[in-house]
């Protein structure tokens, strides 16, 4: 992203194992995705729709965060990925 590091971390929340697995296989998915069953990542960063994109800065603050599904070329999420966060 014009030569900064951005990192994407994707998280299942609430979902077992094999839902993810078939997720995964179905949508032909190559990223890794981190599993929480029980939504305590979803509490901690107070997820209360899903899909939700959180950014954070370089100090684990959240940034900014969008809610529902997005264009990820769309110039607010393409900001906050430029500025770290």
């Amino acid at each position: 992203m014009g030569g900064q590091q951005v990192s994407l971390l994707a998280v299942a929340v609430k979902d077992s194992r094999a839902e993810l697995r078939r997720l995964v296989a179905r949508e032909g998915l190559s990223l890794s995705i981190f599993l929480d069953e029980q939504g305590d990542s979803a509490s901690r960063f107070g997820v209360r729709a899903l899909p939700t994109a959180i950014f954070l800065d370089q100090e684990g603050r959240v940034a900014g965060r969008f809610v529902g599904p997005q264009r990820w070329d769309k110039e607010a999420l393409l900001k906050l990925a430029r500025q770290g966060g």
